[in-house]
């Protein structure tokens, strides 16, 4: 036998009716078809007492992901209050071999088909299964569900609950074990089911361990995510296990994959046509660490704001304990900002304190950030830095002496990045000038660099220490014009390293300086060692001195002067035994010389007996 739906609507009214003149009423049918459903096996009884019960063998539904196998339902049949039906103390069981099982009790009161009402005081289940493409699975998911739905003049108004109590769900990509963090959420809603609109007047969501949020606004539901306009309240969130559960499966291949944070956060989000509108939160003891890039942050407390349009959002601060790059670790300290759209600014002025020393930054400014048109503004000076600490938290090899100075007026405009003056630093016990400094597309592929550099009165002796060059002492100073970058790799410089004329300070080279020099400028090496001079540890010398003129890949060096022999001097010695140090290679291939450099420096120690 086949029904159609208005056929369908007149059963219960029938079956009441009929039931009331008779001891028991019985209905039988095979099977049931509608668009988008059908039903087989199904069977209806109703007895004196006008109590209705109905079984399905078999159901299939569009919306349903896999066919009942079984669905039982009784209610006692009785007039509703003002007219209409009710079906009360209603039992309801129903289970699927691939999805589980559902039992409860409902309630249903019915005026018209815009008017009635259905109560589901409890409902429990547990479901296990998947879509097709196994983007959501179940897998002993015990819920627990209760609802009151009111429909009345084109509007259904709704409360619901749903528990997730224990078993495990998937909804790629996040996998959660709610055995261990159970899920709890209340909604009270009104849907206009004309104009498709949805006014959510409240939702909670809570999970005991990982944090609480409410939620309320509305949604004009054609138009997807665009059309939601809804504010959220972030209760208290436990940042660790907010971030295993919700953060970590986004981020799964990225180089921030790692991520663990810890501390607790609080604060509310304007949503405005489904995107942010603005973030004001609050940290507490927080802190977050990026194990693969050596960053970390902990201590962190204050507010993270933003709105989406620039200068709407109002002056932040965050604070912190500690920030941390490698092994390198700031002094507590904290930023006044604002934030907006791609915008970022400074209030105040920033002291980041760093080993017994700091980064003063009077002026950030950062516009469009990550579109073609970005800008940027940074003013800063540094307060002695130790350059061994500094060198240790980096790994680089560690020099002595500290880091001092200014970062004037940097400025990033249509991808040229450049400076309103010159770039100084006190280093090596000397100082290291660098102008005219542009770098076009520095966040290319391909950055393009140019500057000058000027190097005065360095202390060779804490340059040559970090190196297996050997020891050096005296001064140096050296002017690099015309250096050219491409990709961060030298194609163009004029380049010359040498003494100071004025400079009255020890001059001494130790045997494995010389070697060194020797090797890089194309000269033998281990002579020394073949002859008596090698029972003296380090010698005198009166001047050094090298250049090199970088075009097309290929260095043109010299030195000093012309030697005898037809090469050009390095290092000229002085007293006895004098040592000149004479280099025979003019014109070497950039990576040539780099490879001839490094090899030197990897060369044996030498010897002296």
């Amino acid at each position: 036998m086949r029904l159609c739906r208005p056929t369908l609507l007149l059963l219960f009214p029938l079956l009441w009716s009929a039931g009331a003149a008779a001891a028991e009423l019985s209905l039988g049918i095979g099977r049931i078809e509608a668009p988008g459903w059908k039903a087989e096996g199904v069977q209806a009884r109703m007895d004196a007492a006008g109590r209705v019960s109905a079984r399905v063998a078999r159901a299939e539904a569009a919306a349903l992901p896999a066919p009942l196998q079984k669905l039982e339902a009784s209610c006692r049949i009785a007039p509703g209050e003002g007219g209409g039906l009710a079906c009360r103390e209603g039992r309801l069981a129903l289970s699927s071999a691939k999805l589980g099982r559902l039992q409860g009790r409902f309630a249903v009161s019915m005026r018209g088909a815009d008017d009635w009402q259905l109560l589901l005081p409890e409902l429990q289940g547990e479901i296990s299964g998947q879509d097709s493409a196994e983007r959501f699975i179940a897998e002993k998911l015990a819920f627990a569900l209760d609802a009151d739905l009111r429909r009345q003049g084109g509007r259904l108004r709704g409360r619901t609950g749903l528990r997730l109590l224990s078993g495990q769900g998937y909804a790629d990509p996040i996998y959660a074990d709610f055995s261990t963090h159970p899920l709890q959420l209340q909604a009270q809603w009104s849907l206009d089911t004309a104009a498709s609109h949805l006014d959510l007047e409240g939702l909670q969501l809570e999970q005991p361990g990982v944090g609480r949020l409410g939620l309320s606004g509305q949604w004009r539901l054609k138009q997807g995510r665009a059309g939601l306009d809804a504010v959220a309240d972030i209760g208290t969130l436990e940042l660790a296990p907010a971030a295993e559960l919700y953060a970590k499966p986004f981020l799964a291949g990225s180089r921030i994959a790692d991520v663990s944070a810890r501390g607790q956060l609080r604060g509310r989000i304007q949503l405005q046509a489904g995107a942010p509108r603005s973030v004001a939160l609050e940290l507490q003891d927080a802190g977050v660490t990026l194990t693969r890039l050596g960053l970390g942050a902990d201590g962190l407390s204050g507010s993270l704001g933003w709105a989406a349009e620039s200068g709407a959002a109002p002056p932040a601060t965050l604070r912190w304990q500690a920030l941390r790059v490698g092994k390198l670790e700031s002094a507590p300290g904290q930023m006044h900002y604002q934030a907006g759209a791609r915008d970022f600014r400074l209030t105040a002025p920033l002291r980041l304190g760093l080993l017994d020393g700091a980064v003063n930054v009077r002026q950030l400014d950062l516009r469009r950030a990550g579109q073609p048109g970005m800008s940027a503004a940074l003013d800063a000076d540094i307060e002695p830095i130790e350059l061994a600490r500094l060198c240790r938290a980096f790994g680089w090899p560690e020099f002595s002496g500290t880091l001092s100075g200014r970062i004037p007026g940097v400025k990033l405009e249509n991808d040229l990045l450049s400076l309103d003056g010159a770039l100084t630093a006190r280093a090596f016990d000397g100082d290291i000038r660098i102008g005219d400094l542009r770098v076009i597309q520095p966040f290319g592929v391909l950055p393009r660099v140019a500057a000058d550099i000027r190097l005065r009165n360095l202390d060779l002796q804490q340059v040559t220490s970090a190196f297996s060059f050997g020891r050096i002492e005296g001064r140096l100073n050296g002017d690099v014009s015309g250096l050219r970058l491409l990709g961060w790799r030298p194609v163009a410089m004029d380049t010359r390293l040498y003494t100071p004329p004025d400079d009255r300070s020890r001059h001494r080279i130790s045997q494995r300086a010389i070697d060194s020099i020797s090797r890089a400028g194309g000269g033998p090496a281990g002579l020394l060692q073949r002859t008596a001079l090698r029972v003296f540890d380090d010698f005198a010398y009166d001047r050094i001195a090298w250049s090199c003129r970088l075009d097309n890949g290929i260095c043109i060096m010299d030195g000093l002067e012309p030697a005898k022999n037809g090469g050009y001097v390095l290092v000229k010695g002085r007293l006895l035994p004098r040592i000149d140090v004479v280099g025979f290679s003019r014109r070497v291939g950039w990576d040539t010389f780099l490879a001839q450099l490094k090899a030197a420096m990897a060369a044996e120690k030498a010897e002296v007996r």
